[in-house]
């Protein structure tokens, strides 16, 4: 993973295809940090390749939060968006903090970008404290969207992604590693358009609009409903 693939060309990009709503959906991150403090109240948190700093927004509502990104031009808009964060350049393979120093570490988006994906969660074991949360987010293969869409499917259509492991596969993964997986949910079908001959605008509205809404409002999705696999896992 290098800095110059994820500069603002890739981020305009990603918008485009995901659509705006998935990256900056206020309720969406709102109900991210709902769903970790039912785990871990408060604390340090740690959140690797951390964007524009949407997710920070909220996060350091209630930790002592940190963010970091490779790419300068995420960490410079992620200033622009939090207020108590610590930010800082960096890659999840050489993460810049102690041993057990963390009680929060959250992965959106980012472990499918690896192509060592499981060296990456033994760095995050490394700066979490025993009894920490792990929180990642990944590509589903085996959702509704990816049968349907084959390789205009998001997870097969960005050519940064180096690891679309099954689901089964990462909760191994997780477990060889020392995790506890406590929870396994899905955030549903927003990777619009699904159907060739119904214009896109409508599929948004009926079908992305209410998955994303639902979702911020606590529903969690079975695995073929939902286009990502959402973990939260406890270091042992």
């Amino acid at each position: 993973m290098s800095s110059h693939e994820y500069d603002g060309d890739y981020f305009k990009k990603t918008r485009s295809n995901i659509g705006l709503l998935l990256k900056t959906m206020r309720p969406l991150w709102g109900r991210w940090v709902k769903i970790i403090r039912e785990y871990k109240g408060g604390g340090r948190l740690l959140d690797i390749g951390c964007g524009e700093g949407y997710f920070l927004q909220y996060a350091e509502k209630y930790y002592e939060a940190y963010g970091m990104d490779v790419s300068d031009y995420c960490i410079s808009e992620a200033y622009r968006r939090t207020k108590k964060t610590k930010l800082s350049t960096g890659s999840i393979a050489h993460i810049d903090h102690g041993n057990e120093f963390f009680d929060v570490v959250t992965c959106f988006d980012v472990l499918e970008h690896l192509d060592d994906p499981e060296a990456a969660v033994q760095e995050c074991r490394r700066v979490l404290k025993s009894g920490g949360m792990l929180v990642i987010r990944i590509p589903n293969i085996s959702s509704l969207g990816a049968n349907w869409k084959k390789e205009e499917w998001f997870g097969y259509k960005d050519t940064t992604h180096k690891s679309l492991l099954s689901n089964e596969g990462w909760l191994s993964m997780l477990r060889e590693n020392n995790f506890e997986v406590l929870s396994v949910f899905y955030d549903g079908l927003w990777d619009t358009p699904y159907l060739k001959y119904i214009p896109r605008l409508f599929q948004d509205i009926f079908i992305k609009i209410p998955s994303l809404v639902l979702f911020s409002l606590g529903t969690k999705y079975s695995e073929k409903y939902g286009e990502n696999l959402c973990i939260i896992a406890r270091r042992l």
